[in-house]
């Protein structure tokens, strides 16, 4: 039987992470994409100069884009600690105990998966889990539907992004590029728009 539980719901999360024995070093496990112009899952910010040089390794943030991760197909034993991490938050929710620890057998997955099944066999904490996944996948829908009802007033009032956004893709087209996605180019600052957008114009102009 799977153990069903989601370790990405804060409630489920924090009682697996909770400990305050290395307050200086913080873990996330970000359910979303936030650096899509970066490939890895892993990204560790410490404090460091300009130039590069760290004034410590004592404060510490270790950010994961869950998303990213495919799991492997060779349905092995995982041993780098990075994917361990992300293996477990993205598939333990659809795995049994049993699977979890072959995979990861590490002693500290037996005890996380220990805790999500602690959980799921508690009514009282299982409710509050439920509670906090449908408030989490409530603020979620919301989230997106304040970005769709945004996009579409903006495309209405001819927002400055959604404009630049049309005369790129245009000039693409004059140009017989390949037209990058809405998406794709929604995800850019104001900036980088009006500097694509200046460069496909000088282009263009350079044809004639």
């Amino acid at each position: 039987m799977t153990i069903g539980i989601d370790p990405t719901v804060d409630f489920a999360c924090k009682l697996l992470l909770g400990s305050p024995d290395h307050p200086a070093i913080t873990l996330h496990f970000l359910d979303a994409v936030l650096f899509r112009e970066t490939p890895g899952i892993h990204h560790d910010f410490q404090l460091r100069t300009t130039a590069g040089i760290r004034l410590t390794d004592c404060l510490q943030v270790h950010l994961l884009e869950l998303p990213k991760y495919d799991s492997p197909a060779d349905n092995g034993v995982i041993t780098d600690p990075v994917e361990q991490w992300t293996f477990f938050f993205r598939r333990a929710a659809t795995l049994t105990a049993e699977d979890l620890v072959w995979h990861l057998p590490e002693p500290v997955f037996a005890e996380a998966a220990g805790f999500l099944e602690m959980i799921a066999k508690n009514p009282e904490e299982r409710r509050y889990y439920q509670s906090r996944l449908k408030m989490q996948r409530d603020e979620q829908a919301r989230l997106e539907a304040a970005e769709a009802r945004g996009e579409a007033r903006g495309e209405a009032r001819g927002e400055a992004r959604g404009e630049l956004v049309g005369r790129i893709r245009l000039l693409q087209s004059l140009l017989g590029q390949p037209e990058s996605s809405s998406s794709e180019l929604r995800s850019r600052t104001i900036a980088e728009l009006e500097s694509l957008e200046a460069d496909l114009q000088q282009r263009l102009r350079g044809r004639g």
